[in-house]
């Protein structure tokens, strides 16, 4: 039978997520066979963990809000004001309302990633 908190555990840690395995293994669980192969593994360095700094689910969370209200500020004038707004004028508009400190730079970063699916890793 399989145990899905185990297989939660097993799969953080495969990510790069230890903390939770670490955890479980001080507090006495038990290690199914899929753990042992894995914790072998990282023990002997074969474990090999992919580059590059990973996006939090706080960013990408910040990044889906901005999108969002981006997309919104372009609907709404369209409705309202029978008129198209291109995504410049919506990304103006959204610094302008809710976040004047913003660089336009990083709004626009913010909306390429957003159309992004996140890679399971």
């Amino acid at each position: 039978m399989v145990d899905v908190a185990n297989m939660t555990l097993l799969f953080d840690a495969q990510i790069g997520h230890l903390t939770p395995l670490a955890n479980h293994i001080e507090n006495g669980g038990n290690i199914d066979s899929e753990m042992r192969k894995f914790l072998s593994a990282y023990l002997r360095g074969e474990v090999k963990w992919k580059r590059g700094t990973k996006r939090t689910v706080a960013q990408r969370n910040r990044e889906a809000k901005c999108q969002m209200l981006v997309n919104g500020i372009r609907k709404m004038e369209s409705i309202y004001l029978e008129r198209t707004v291109s995504e410049y004028e919506a990304m103006k508009k959204y610094i302008e309302w809710y976040e004047p400190q913003m660089d336009p730079e990083t709004l626009k970063t913010y909306m390429k990633k957003g159309w992004k699916k996140p890679k399971n890793r």
